[in-house]
């Protein structure tokens, strides 16, 4: 089970920025509470000590008014079992309870009119969240936390162990972070009239199998479905046009996947460590696939990129092992840096004529890949572009290319001849190291700058001619080691 531990860590770094800034003269009160005198003469918890169990909130300190409960204050309070919120507290802020994994439940007062962003969060034995009556902002239903006319749901608290549940129909919106955490959950119905799937959503549903998704969604936040571990089919309705960065990363049981022709990009990392999914069609509207989308999708074996495509992210299918073929189509002009690093099944790849630029470590270690044939128009050949592909006997390169990068063919073991068209002025460090096969290989005379160790350990070739244009050659540049 492969977990993510950047958004932990995210927290916790902006947490303790955040309580390092308000402990800056804070107050202490009583055992356990620490608090700021705000600048309208009122009173906001700041923080609380880590060991406290059952704390209650003052209405008043100093004979002045309680009235906000700080940022990340009970952050990681972990033994938090209960606590009483006065009434007169206006605002819960940001990431408030966040980590209080003791906490089973908690009462909001009438007076709240403000509760921020992931405020229970990671709050794992949370069973129920009650809102006192005449609040008039908030509501309950069987302990889930709503706005006060029941369109948004803001909150399931992730202690609840029922294995269903269905969202209300009055609910168009489904709230950021709304079901983080929810483990026990295995499906959930969303009614038809929500339009919109806040950030982080579902992420770390791990027991979530099923979940439908209607046509009214027109918005599905980021990570909304990161590590739904259980999740094995997903279908994104016809009214998205983006699938936004690592909406369903993680997703290890995903097997199938269908993306309408409404989307017109998929985001960053939007389908990384998806370890099950075989295969995908991307939809003639997609322009644009983000750094990492399908990165460590190690089952996937085939995918057909179709001609709207113009843009490939950085490591876009990157560590895709038993990728077998692909065919990148005449939009794309850049192959970008670790497209297709580590594709060690890759066989075979057509590269489109439009394509100029083939950057860093784009086919790296692509193990399987026996020739390439790049087309008129690439200029250059990025560093490591095609480092470790040791199964390459041929290269084509075409009379446009001017720079050849540094490691750009190390270690491609079984390349026997190389010929550098007379377009290229220099050739990078180390280009050719290793090549130990290698036997012949023609330098034209447009080259002027050969750098360190091109031709280190390339162990089967005897001579090589040097032209009259060489200008820079240092010391055991062509150093060749029999």
């Amino acid at each position: 089970m492969r977990l993510k531990k950047w958004l932990l860590g995210l927290v916790t770094f902006a947490a303790m920025a955040v309580l390092c800034a308000v402990c800056v003269g804070a107050e202490k009160y009583g055992d356990y509470l620490y608090y700021s005198v705000l600048d309208d003469g009122t009173v906001q918890i700041t923080d609380c000590e880590t060991g406290a169990e059952t704390v209650v909130i003052p209405d008043t300190i100093d004979g002045k008014s309680v009235t906000s409960i700080g940022k990340y204050a009970f952050y990681y309070c972990s033994s938090l079992k209960s606590i009483t919120i006065p009434d007169g507290v206006t605002e819960i802020g940001l990431g408030a309870f966040s980590g209080c994994t003791s906490l089973t439940n908690i009462t909001i007062p009438s007076s709240v009119t403000s509760i921020g962003d992931y405020a229970f969060s990671g709050c794992k034995s949370l069973t129920a969240i009650g809102v006192e009556v005449g609040n008039n902002n908030y509501t309950s239903v069987n302990g889930v936390l709503f706005n006060k006319d029941k369109t948004e749901l803001i909150c399931y608290p992730a202690g609840k162990t029922d294995k269903s549940y269905n969202i209300p129909d009055s609910v168009t919106s489904i709230g950021d972070w709304a079901f983080i955490g929810c483990t026990s959950l295995t499906s959930i119905t969303i009614p038809n009239g929500v339009t919109s799937i806040g950030d982080y959503a579902f992420y770390g549903c791990t027991s979530l199998t099923s979940i439908p998704i209607p046509n009214s969604v027109s918005s599905i936040g980021k990570c909304a479905f990161e590590n739904c571990l259980s999740l094995t089919s997903i279908t994104i309705p016809s009214s998205v046009t983006s699938v936004s960065n690592n909406t369903f990363s993680n997703c290890e049981s995903l097997t199938s996947i269908t993306i309408p022709d409404s989307v017109v990009s998929i985001g960053n990392y939007a389908f990384s460590n998806c370890e099950a999914l075989v295969s995908i069609k991307i939809p003639n509207s997609v322009t644009s696939i983000g750094e990492d989308a399908f990165k460590e999708c190690i089952s996937l074996t085939c995918i057909l990129l179709p001609d709207s495509v113009t843009s490939i992210g950085d490591g876009a299918f990157e560590f895709c092992k038993n990728l077998k073929s692909l065919t990148i189509p005449n939009s794309v002009t850049r192959i970008s840096y670790a497209s297709f690093f580590y594709c060690k099944s890759l066989t075979s790849i057509t590269i489109s004529n439009n394509v100029t630029n083939i950057g860093s470590y784009a086919f790296s270690n692509c193990s399987s890949l026996k020739s390439i044939t790049m087309p008129d128009g690439v200029t250059s050949i990025g560093s490591y572009a095609f480092s470790d592909c040791s199964s390459l006997k041929s290269i084509t390169m075409p009379d446009s290319v001017t720079s050849i990068g540094g490691y750009a063919f190390n270690g491609c073991t079984s390349l026997t001849s190389v010929t550098i068209p007379n377009s290229v002025t220099e050739i990078g460090e180390y280009a050719f190291s290793d090549c130990k096969s290698l036997t012949s290989i023609t330098i034209p005379n447009s080259v002027s700058i050969i750098y360190e160790c091109a031709f280190c350990d390339c162990l089967s070739l005897t001579s090589i001619t040097i032209p009259n244009s060489v200008t820079y050659i240092a010391v055991s540049y062509t150093h060749l080691r029999a």
